[in-house]
């Protein structure tokens, strides 16, 4: 495996060569985008353990985050880019 833990996309943990790409760079903007709109210093699928982490990568197991700043945009920008289908995340077609 290569990369940290937090931001690894559900394809990377699966190891499917084949299907890591762009896609997975855009899970990792999804990741970053909700950490800077986030009120605490851990990304969205922080668990107390890495195997806990990675099952919650897996089940894109997240709770979006909370504040004024956070808005329907917001929210939609993130869900879209943390999506568990590669192909389906926006700008995986077409940015």
């Amino acid at each position: 495996m290569v990369g940290t833990q937090d931001y690894i996309s559900p394809e990377g943990l699966k190891g499917q060569a084949s299907m890591i790409g762009f896609g997975a760079d855009l899970w990792t903007l999804g990741v970053m985008i909700w950490q800077i709109f986030s009120d605490s210093n851990l990304t969205p699928f922080a668990a107390k353990t890495q195997e806990e982490t990675f099952i919650k990568v897996q089940l894109c197991d997240y709770a979006m985050p909370e504040g004024p700043h956070v808005t329907d945009d917001v929210k939609s920008l993130i869900a879209s880019l943390l999506t568990r289908e590669p192909s389906e995340r926006l700008g995986a077609n077409d940015i």
